[in-house]
């Protein structure tokens, strides 16, 4: 016999402050021989991952590419680029050095936030089956039996709002006063417990 149950699906919602940074960059480097498209790209990547490691931030460089520029059907030359990414823990100046330094090579970099701290959001999950439980405890109140044990629970998190796309060039007094979006933490549950 199939056990009676009273199931609950329960949507929380929050939002917080990202907790880290997120930039992809990518340089470039173009030319009429292969070579010299490779070796034009790498100068702007070695010298930009030094600088960078100056400051203290590290890039890692993720894969490289290059392709035919063709004009007419015939081979003109290649464009060579790579693709790095830079993480770190938020911090306002940090920011501002890291755009101050893209700022000075010819790359183009995509900026997003991300929130790591996975206590929030374990927090954001118990309150969503707390919530759940409440409610199925206020139906079965209503119905006059008696709520049991948890039967089934499935749940679905999400993380939206942090990313920020950007290709430009910005001074470090700009970069200082980026304030990144909040981040909008979702957790759904769908919680079944047994009636008594």
């Amino acid at each position: 016999m199939d056990k009676k149950l009273i199931t609950v699906t329960k949507t929380v919602s929050d939002k917080q402050p990202p907790d880290t940074v997120d930039i992809s960059i990518t340089t470039t480097g173009s030319a009429k021989k292969y070579a010299d498209a490779v070796k034009a790209a790498d100068e702007v990547t070695v010298a930009l991952v030094a600088s960078l490691n100056d400051c203290g931030l590290i890039a890692h460089r993720l894969s490289e590419n290059v392709s035919a520029v063709r004009e007419g059907g015939k081979v003109t030359g290649y464009r060579a680029s790579n693709l790095l990414s830079l993480h770190f823990a938020f911090d306002k100046t940090k920011l501002g050095q890291a755009l101050e330094e893209l700022g000075n090579y010819d790359c183009e970099w995509r900026l997003s936030y991300s929130l790591k701290n996975n206590k929030k959001k374990k927090a954001l999950l118990t309150r969503a089956i707390k919530e759940a439980r409440a409610e199925a405890e206020a139906i079965a109140a209503a119905a006059g039996v008696k709520l049991g044990g948890l039967g089934k629970a499935e749940y679905a998190s999400t993380e939206d709002g942090g990313a920020r796309p950007m290709v430009m060039r910005v001074s470090l007094d700009a970069a200082s006063s980026v304030e990144p979006e909040l981040i909008t933490l979702t957790e759904t549950v769908t919680c079944a417990w047994e009636i008594e």
